[in-house]
């Protein structure tokens, strides 16, 4: 069944749910049917995990905010 015809939590109730993915929509029907409570269980497939952050936040690249000494400092020493 595609996202876009997931539209009736009742169609999961009491399955077994496979979610191919794991962009938006995919993760918007595993939202849906956790809260609800309806499925048996739910796995998630999908190639490789991502972290979706934007590539720049106010004009600077992401890798420059996080991969300098003050992100280190602002970690816990066990790092």
């Amino acid at each position: 069944l595609h996202a876009k015809d997931f539209v009736d939590l009742s169609l999961a109730k009491s399955r077994r749910v496979v979610i191919v993915g794991a962009g938006k929509t995919a993760l918007d029907c595993v939202a849906n049917v956790v809260s609800s409570r309806a499925a048996a269980s739910i796995t998630m497939l999908y190639r490789q995990a991502h972290w979706p952050v934007p590539r720049k936040v106010l004009g600077m690249g992401i890798r420059k905010l996080l991969f300098n000494r003050a992100m280190a400092g602002m970690m816990a020493p066990y790092y």
